[in-house]
């Protein structure tokens, strides 16, 4: 079993380390992990159970979250859910996108543009941008919401999105924007209306390996309270 531990925790790894072109090969190997333990994992749902909790993986790491996030949001991941999960996300937001356009768009985590880099960019040409600031416990850094805001203005205009379909979500465990955000731009959503949202994505036809690894990442982080912001913004 110990080395079977080792196993899923390399593929963690690669999961934290991975790039948007790497994420899906990291997450892959993964769901592979889950899938060759998928026995003794059953067995042991019976009781508190948890992939996250077993590996000691830090609750607070907010780019492991990020990282399942962008996964999940993308359409063309190995969850095999298509779009589902990010009309969830876009619902618990309340960003109202045609579900026409929902297609053929883009997702990149860690995204870098002139002023800052933000969590996850979500975009499709000439019709819409969703930013997506992830923050667990650390602090923002300095003049961030209005940096990644000019940011995804200048990326609207080199994309021809109307500046109407440009919005931006502030996700945290509390669902607040920090002070100096501009509240017409920033949507704040805490991590228990994501959850309650992805929850009712999940079902018999999902994967078995993914619904494992998607239910107790939901069960990780449903609990997540607010904490002090930690010393380092990011």
């Amino acid at each position: 079993m110990a080395e079977s531990i080792e196993s899923l925790l390399a593929s963690f790894g690669e999961l934290e380390r991975s790039t948007h072109a790497e994420r899906q090969q990291a997450m892959d190997n993964l769901l592979s992990e889950v899938t060759r333990l998928q026995a003794t994992i059953q067995r042991n749902r019976a009781g508190d159970f948890n992939i996250f909790e077993l590996l000691q993986l830090d609750a607070g790491d907010e780019r492991l979250h990020t990282q399942i996030l962008g996964w999940l949001l993308d359409e063309t991941e190995s969850h095999g859910q298509g779009n589902s999960f990010l009309k969830a996300f876009l619902g618990a937001a309340r960003i109202p996108i045609d579900e026409r356009d929902l297609n053929s768009y883009v997702v990149h985590t860690e995204f870098a543009q002139s002023e800052a880099i933000v969590d996850i960019a979500i975009y499709k040409v000439a019709s819409f941008v969703v930013y997506v600031e992830n923050k667990v416990y650390a602090a923002e850094g300095f003049d961030q919401p209005s940096r990644e805001q000019r940011d995804m203005h200048r990326l609207g205009q080199a994309l021809s999105v109307p500046t109407e379909r440009c919005r931006a979500v502030w996700l945290s465990p509390a669902g607040e924007i920090p002070p100096d955000a501009n509240p017409a731009f920033w949507r704040p959503v805490a991590y228990q209306a994501i959850c309650r949202e992805f929850e009712a994505v999940l079902s018999p036809s999902l994967p078995a390996r993914v619904g494992l690894v998607v239910a107790d990442w939901l069960r990780w982080t449903r609990d997540l309270q607010e904490e002090e912001p930690d010393v380092r913004a990011e």
